[in-house]
């Protein structure tokens, strides 16, 4: 006699591989999956980078009279789109608009604060210096933090930008990235840090 469908153990026993598979194959699927901070910190590095050499490219905005270099030129530019923006509040400004070119902010004042259309939050403070301190929040939580003992997965990153442009990390975990850029699943692909014993990003910020 034909048998239609199945018993109940054999039903049983479909279950119980298809679990043991699924466990298997869990921590290889998780690690191929990016991680969404990094994906995230990368796109608004990346974009600090373009917008700072398109501001210092740009003799109507930034142009050194011989007293000053790059960012550190605070003088009201030329251009009369940004003839507003002098001080230590011209950068913040200049950042948020060409960041966002189709929004308006306002003005903002120097150490303020603003979103921009991917939910990337910006916290921009020049310094005496002429150096700039950005926090970047790149996402949304009830409780936000940097990278510290009791906080392994940030979604706040610290960054400091030289009055030449150049953009690097002050947090451990965003030099962490800068070193690891290639993989977004923040697992550590490069032979130098490989062979110094660290397999993730995780574990080469709690070595910094």
């Amino acid at each position: 006699m034909k048998k239609n469908g199945f018993t109940l153990p054999e039903l049983l026993i479909a279950m119980a591989i298809i679990a043991v598979v699924s466990a298997l194959l869990a921590p290889t699927i998780h690690g191929f999956m990016p991680n969404k901070e990094k994906v995230k910190f990368f796109k608004a590095y990346n974009a600090l980078l373009r917008v700072n050499d398109d501001l210092l490219h740009n003799p109507s905005i930034y142009a050194s009279d011989g007293t000053c270099e790059g960012l550190a030129c605070v003088a009201a530019p030329d251009d009369p789109d940004y003839s507003s923006y002098s001080g230590m509040d011209k950068y913040i400004n200049l950042l948020a608009k060409f960041l966002e070119t189709d929004k308006d902010y306002g003005k903002l004042s120097n150490g303020g604060n603003f979103v921009t259309a991917d939910n990337i939050a910006w916290t921009v403070s020049m310094q005496n210096d002429y150096t700039t301190n950005i926090t970047i929040k790149v996402t949304q939580r009830a409780s936000d933090c940097v990278f510290s003992a009791n906080c392994t997965k940030p979604n706040q990153f610290q960054l400091k930008v030289d009055k030449d442009g150049n953009v690097s990390g002050t947090d451990k975990m965003s030099q962490a990235f800068l070193a690891n850029p290639k993989n977004m699943n923040s697992k550590i692909t490069d032979s130098v840090t490989l062979n110094q014993g660290f397999k993730t990003d995780l574990d080469y910020a709690k070595s910094l």
